[in-house]
């Protein structure tokens, strides 16, 4: 299970409420393994900030460091970017965008 929370602050800068959201992982992998458009083969996975992969439909990659999928370490410097990459012999084009930290 996954626990988000964020205070919300006022325009004078109090503390005005809290939003918390709690899911199971599972359930976002679930969103996540639907097929993106015409292209059957995409899918969309999620890291951590140590680039771990936390959330992937294929179950034995989860807890397994980007790299290692990878073959080499992933710089995610800019807000958005993409890489390319091979799995399984086949070729992977891969897209991120990163979410601002919730600390």
């Amino acid at each position: 299970m996954v626990s988000i929370s964020k205070a919300l602050i006022n325009d004078r800068g109090e503390i005005s409420g809290v939003v918390s959201v709690e899911t199971f992982l599972e359930a976002i992998s679930e969103v996540l393994q639907q097929t993106i458009g015409n292209y059957q083969s995409a899918y969309s996975y999620g890291t951590r900030n140590d680039r771990t992969i936390l959330i992937h439909h294929w179950e034995l990659l989860r807890g397994i460091p980007l790299q290692e999928v990878t073959g080499f370490p992933i710089s995610f410097d800019k807000e958005s970017g993409h890489f390319s990459y091979r799995l399984n012999g086949a070729a992977k084009p891969a897209y991120y965008s990163k979410i601002e930290s919730l600390n």
